[in-house]
């Protein structure tokens, strides 16, 4: 606080007077009395919530005068009042990849930021090249004795024979580059194929120019002019012509007499003795011969699994590529593949089995064909591969649970469950492993369900009879307790950030039906205020009504179909309406009350989960529909088959489904955008059998917890998975 002195100055009448005096020589007077002292003005300087002055919060300065001089501006004292206001957050920017379409012909990346839109589009794909003129073939088969550890032999065209001989084996080395192989278009002028390995630069070999076309050549017969007996004259192109003559008489016969050892003719010429002229012994076959009129294979298409291929790490898939006349020559064949980012195994008749081992994509994969003197090349593309879950195990102390909540407070997972011992414990996962973070309360009747939330830094538990602790370094310290009435039901504790709520369910005496309450938690108080009784007309039915529904509910403790969520500052509540058994969504309108908005289908009884982002408020639940409203209706996800325990989670603007992955049977993360969604990751994280799931997700990491049943054995448990999304089109 800052003091100023107040400056006190003569009146105009006095000073004139006194100049008067002192102007006529009079003897001087003497001195008056010290006039009264000046007040004090003071400046208070207050941190200003965010609010109506400032929307992001800032400094509320007052100033005012010290009228009761006590060195301190008091309320009535403040003349002007200043707010300097804090600038509003700005809004990270959204990264999807956009498939091809309106908006991008040949796909790119949508950006959204701050509810704008922006598209990065690719470039559209260039013009096919001018097709080369036929090269010489290459011939390919085994190097034989050239190669001592065995290896391939290759011909081009009638050049000379080479080998490529394989090594001698060494120790294993590390995984090597790929090596892709493609048509060298322009680089070879005649043809020919492109590789490379890994990252290199393209290497091509090329086919080469064809020959110049021969000289025609011109026959005449010869009459006696240049012949005695006759003959013919030729003439190639313009040479000179060249005469042929006809000999003396040929006759040939059989060889019956045996002169030769496997066959041939006796030979006369004229009057000269017959000479015999005998086949040559046979020899082995040419290096070429099966190759000499070969047939080339060719790949006609490759079949992948149906749909877009959105595997997942570790997920196997098969893959078969086909020549469509098998090959004309009767050959064998044999296939090969290459491609990063994934395993083979595999290939006879042209079938691999595929297991992704990274994240990310697309992923381009090459197949080749050969029947040992000509190559065939084909092509297939993965379009994503999905990152998987990892389990992180079951927190200790933690069998036969039926009501767990996890939070994150640091970026480390905290998970609260409630075991058939009726002790409520709380856990941290920490290091590779779960500790005790020293809550254990035995709640006795009412405390069946608790709830996790982590707020200015700190983590919150709230318990099902209504109080309420915050924990502080290692210790659980009790805070103010909630609703005040006797018999709760469901218990959800939420934070925007910007504030804490707590939505319950109770009953007053003499209900038969549930009510819901909102309330707002003050730290610095430490104090509840309730926010509203939404459903306090339309409750919600107890388990009576819902006694021969086998799920979710266990005497009068439990009620399925409740959920809390806070976006912005505006508390949002989700639950069945007695009335008329449909889900039903309320959010605090403020001074106008509570706004009431219903799901247009009837509810089953079981869980149910409420999401809200931009605006958007998203409703799933247990009969495994999703439901989406944005101000005008009610519509379907169209693509969602949801587990028998959906959950929901908001990151960063975007909304995440614990989904139903209807080929695998098993849960599946989908990343929701308006009435569509697309796969983030499949696992085997569960099944439709296990319930009472919950999810929560920041800056792109997700963990998700689970109660598993036995029910052969009636044992019961919690489990804890995590998943990491590594790159940012999915995020």
């Amino acid at each position: 606080m800052r003091r100023f002195a107040r400056s006190i100055l003569l009146s105009t009448p006095l000073a004139l007077l006194a100049a008067l005096h002192l102007g006529c020589g009079s003897s001087g007077g003497s001195n008056g009395s010290s006039g009264t002292n000046g007040k004090t003005t003071l400046i208070a300087t207050n941190a200003e919530p965010a609010g109506t002055n400032c929307a992001s919060g800032g400094q509320r300065v007052d100033v005012g005068i010290d009228a009761n001089d006590n060195g301190t501006l008091d309320a009535g004292e403040v003349s002007k009042t200043v707010y300097l206001c804090n600038g509003a957050a700005g809004t990270t920017p959204v990264a999807f990849p956009e498939q091809a379409g309106t908006n991008c012909a040949a796909g790119g990346v949508k950006l959204e930021a701050g509810g704008q839109t922006t598209y990065v589009c690719n470039g559209s794909a260039g013009a096919p090249g001018t097709a080369g003129a036929p090269g010489q073939s290459v011939q390919v088969g085994e190097a034989g004795d050239a190669c001592p550890n065995g290896g391939l032999s290759f011909q081009v065209g009638s050049g000379q024979v080479r080998y490529v001989c394989s090594g001698k084996n060494g120790n294993d080395g590390a995984d090597g580059h790929s090596v892709e192989i493609g048509d060298a278009g322009e680089a070879c002028q005649y043809g020919g194929l492109a590789f490379r390995v890994g990252a290199g630069s393209p290497q091509y070999v090329c086919n080469g120019a064809p020959g110049q076309d021969g000289a025609s050549a011109t026959v005449t017969p010869d009459y006696g002019e240049a012949c005695e007996n006759g003959g013919a004259i030729i003439q190639v192109g313009n040479s000179a012509p060249v005469s042929v003559c006809n000999g003396q008489s040929v006759a040939l016969w059989d060889d019956d007499e045996g002169w030769c050892d496997y066959g041939g003719y006796l030979l006369g010429v004229g009057n000269q003795k017959p000479v015999p002229v005998c086949n040559g012994a046979p020899g082995e076959p040419g290096a070429d011969a099966a190759c000499a009129y070969n047939h080339a294979p060719s790949i006609d298409w490759i079949e992948t699994p149906p749909g877009p291929l959105y595997p997942y790490v570790g997920q196997p898939l098969t893959v078969h590529a086909y020549d469509p006349d098998v090959d004309d020559d009767d050959q064998t064949l044999t296939y090969s593949i290459s491609g990063a980012g994934a395993l083979f195994s595999g290939g006879e008749n042209g079938e691999f089995e595929i297991t992704p081992a990274q994240a990310g994509g697309p992923f381009n994969f090459s197949v080749i064909v050969s029947d040992g003197c000509q190559l065939a090349v084909g092509s297939f593309t993965i379009d994503s591969v999905l990152p998987g879950w990892t389990e992180v195990g079951d927190p200790p102390s933690a069998p036969e649970t039926f009501s767990q909540s996890i939070a994150l407070n640091g970026g480390a997972p905290y998970v609260s469950y409630r075991s058939y011992d009726d002790v409520t414990r709380v856990m941290h996962y920490q290091s590779g492993a779960w500790v005790d973070t020293g809550f254990s309360q035995n709640d006795g009747a009412g405390g069946y369900f608790s709830s996790l939330a982590s707020f200015q830094g700190s983590l919150y538990l709230a318990t099902g009879n209504g109080l309420a602790f915050r924990l502080q370094g290692a210790t659980w310290t009790p805070i103010a307790s909630y609703a005040g009435f006797g018999n709760l039901g469901q218990v959800k504790l939420f934070s925007d950030g910007n504030g804490l709520y707590v939505g319950y369910l109770f009953q007053l005496e003499g209900d038969t039906f549930y009510r819901v309450g909102v309330e707002s938690y003050d730290p610095g108080g430490d104090s509840w205020s309730p926010v509203g009784y939404p459903a306090a007309e339309e409750g919600i039915p107890s388990a009576q009504a819902y006694q021969n529904s086998p799920i979710w509910i266990y005497g009068n403790y439990q009620v399925g179909g409740f959920d809390l969520f806070v976006d912005d500052g505006t508390p949002y509540v989700l639950f069945p309406a007695a009335a008329d058994q449909r889900m039903t969504v309320m959010a605090d309108s403020g001074s106008e009350g509570w706004s009431t908005s219903k799901v247009p289908e009837l509810y089953v009884p079981g869980p149910a989960h409420l999401a809200v982002a931009g605006g958007v408020v998203y409703a799933a639940e247990s009969r495994g529909m999703l439901w989406l409203s944005n101000g005008e209706g009610w519509s379907l996800v169209g693509d969602m088959a949801l587990t028998a325990d959906p959950a929901l989670a908001v990151d960063r603007g975007q909304v995440y489904a614990l989904a139903l992955d209807p080929n695998t049977g098993m849960s599946q993360l989908r990343r929701v955008a308006g009435s569509s969604s697309t796969p983030v990751a499949n696992d085997t994280l569960t099944d439709p059998s296990d319930y009472n799931t919950s999810l929560v997700i920041q800056n792109g990491t997700a963990w998700s917890t689970y109660t598993y049943a036995d029910f052969h054995t009636s044992v019961y448990g919690l489990s804890v998975m995590k998943l990491v999304m590594p790159f940012a089109g999915y995020l």
